[in-house]
């Protein structure tokens, strides 16, 4: 974008959009400054079909995964959005109001004044496949499984 040249307020900030350098290896849209073949300039990556999902019959499919494996995922089909990392964790946003999260190993959830968990009608809380469970609902009613010590 250059300064003054519209759609932006003040002129280019700094700090500002976002930046994928390509990667070794992937394909990308070359153009010359003033035409000059001495002056080669990387304008972009481009759709290969290899490292990103999206492309296809009605391509409602649009992502962005990164050399590691990062993954952000949306599909205008379901309205659907998916984070998942090399690690196996993931969150999931379904387009119809559910959201998934899941971990291989461990999920921390950190707050630094206040923790508040809302459930319109039912509350569950399950631990090592069934040993202990805590559950509640809209109508008062709460189950709490476990052994004593």
């Amino acid at each position: 974008m250059t300064p003054g040249g519209g759609g932006s307020r003040g002129g280019v900030e700094t700090n500002r959009g976002f930046v994928f350098i390509p990667e070794v290896g992937d394909h990308v849209l070359v153009g010359f400054r003033h035409g000059d073949p001495n002056r080669p300039y990387v304008m972009g990556s481009l759709f290969n079909g290899i490292t990103g999902g999206g492309g296809g019959k009605g391509n409602s499919c649009k992502s962005i995964t990164t050399r590691s494996g990062s993954t952000l995922a949306m599909n205008d089909e379901t309205g659907s959005v998916r984070l998942a990392d090399p690690g196996k964790a993931w969150l999931l946003m379904d387009g119809a109001g559910n959201t998934t999260t899941s971990s291989k190993n461990n999920c921390t959830i950190s707050a630094g004044n206040s923790h508040v968990v809302n459930a319109g009608a039912n509350y569950a809380t399950n631990v090592g496949k069934g040993a202990s469970c805590l559950q509640m609902d809209a109508d008062g009613n709460i189950l709490l499984e476990g052994k004593s010590k």
